[in-house]
């Protein structure tokens, strides 16, 4: 594995758990949220912003991908 690749095994999330915004650090790779039933629920590709609105999500928690990383987000109200 390349040193770029490393790159993208870091994927840091706050606050968590948290019902409006969620910011990130995911070293400029595409930040993929999921719902527990594997259903796509955002694809942020835009570099230029380390905040993502999840004021609409219902209650529970979520899988937020980054290159090889995941981390659990858990939504409450």
């Amino acid at each position: 594995s390349s040193t770029a690749d490393l790159s993208y095994t870091t994927l840091k999330i706050w606050p968590n758990p948290t019902n409006q915004l969620i910011h990130f650090e995911a070293n400029n790779a595409p930040v993929l949220i999921y719902d527990l039933n594997g259903r796509l629920v955002i694809n942020h590709d835009n570099p230029d912003t380390e905040t993502i609105d999840i004021s609409a999500f219902s209650d529970g928690m979520y899988l937020v991908k980054s290159g090889r990383s995941i981390q659990k987000l858990v939504v409450l109200r």
